[in-house]
């Protein structure tokens, strides 16, 4: 369970403007949560998964890719004044339905399970979104 920045959404300040950066969801570095997502290295300069991601917010869920990315340039050489080492799910069009569907306050819950796709064991991860619009969220 994650609340969702204003930052991580591109710092959008009004309704209607468009995001100054990429959107994404920030990852906690702390062990339990990292451990929820697949492994990635710290010695490979930004170390990337692409996460199959069902968001069940969608009218018909479907299975949709992000890419999950260690921002790690801390550990990889890197002369920037602030070097990252920060793990992200970058948002795109099918995560959002075409749209800026999450804003500052929303929660998503992400639940990870096993699938049986084509005979093939897949693990994938279901995503919901609860909005202070939401009755129960009251």
């Amino acid at each position: 369970m994650k609340k969702l920045g204003h930052q991580e959404l591109g710092s959008i300040s009004k309704v209607g403007d468009k995001p100054s950066r990429g959107r994404y969801i920030y990852i906690s570095k702390d062990e339990k949560v990292l451990s929820f997502f697949p492994p990635l290295s710290r010695y490979v300069k930004n170390d990337s998964s692409l996460l199959p991601i069902i968001p069940l917010y969608l009218p018909t869920p479907k299975k949709v890719y992000c890419n999950y990315i260690y921002h790690n340039d801390k550990y990889n050489g890197s002369t920037s004044k602030r070097p990252r080492n920060e793990y992200r799910i970058y948002s795109n069009n099918a995560l959002e339905m075409e749209q800026y569907l999450f804003e500052a306050d929303d929660i998503i819950v992400v639940k990870k399970q096993e699938i049986l796709e084509q005979e093939e064991k897949q693990t994938v991860y279901y995503l919901e979104r609860v909005t202070t619009a939401d009755s129960f969220f009251l």
